[in-house]
């Protein structure tokens, strides 16, 4: 009776065992550190990763003296663009990743601007001229377009887009770490 009561405990032990294998249950701790490793590797690779983007247009106007402050041209241009924000994972620290039984802590690089060349030039509407020779200086046209670019990112990179965009962060690498057994993930950003 003793020995029939082991023997089913062996076939039932193993039995357990090759259906949560079939099932792509982990078991042990090594595979959970060969698929910590992998999930690592896929997330350095990311690049950029984009967490949220702002379509945004701004007005942008000046105006220029001439004939001895006495005549006042104004000149004014509507620019538009798609301002990205998230995570430059090229950034992530050499140990941006630390694992201890059942937790896992997470550094990542705080959420930035993802490109600075936004503004889409050929959308670019002229709103208002008075002289032709200020709409064809270079140098004007510059300095509008850098304060235009001032502008959307002032308007985008606002508190609340940098919340959001760390907490879908946040739940993303906890989902990802969860996925291979971890119950425990830390997220934090530098």
């Amino acid at each position: 009776m003793a020995l029939a009561a082991v023997v089913l405990l062996a076939v039932l032990w193993f039995g357990l065992r090759w259906a949560m294998k079939e099932t792509g249950i982990s078991t042990s701790q090594e595979e959970r550190v060969e698929q910590t490793a992998a999930v690592m590797d896929s997330i350095r690779s990311i690049g950029q990763w984009e967490l949220a983007y702002i379509d945004t247009n701004v007005q942008v106007d000046t105006v220029a003296r001439r004939w001895l402050g006495l005549v006042k041209d104004k000149l004014q241009r509507r620019y538009y663009g798609r301002v990205s924000v998230g995570i430059d994972m090229r950034r992530l620290p050499e140990e941006w990743c630390v694992r201890k039984e059942d937790t896992v802590w997470v550094t990542l690089p705080d959420v930035c601007l993802l490109d600075s060349n936004f503004i889409d030039e050929s959308r670019t509407e002229l709103v208002l001229s008075e002289d032709d020779d200020l709409e064809a200086d270079k140098t004007m046209k510059q300095a509008m377009l850098e304060r235009a670019r001032q502008k959307m990112i002032d308007a985008a990179l606002t508190p609340k887009v940098s919340s959001d965009a760390r907490r879908l962060a946040t739940d993303r690498m906890s989902e990802r770490f969860r996925a291979i057994g971890y119950e425990k993930v830390v997220v934090e950003f530098k």
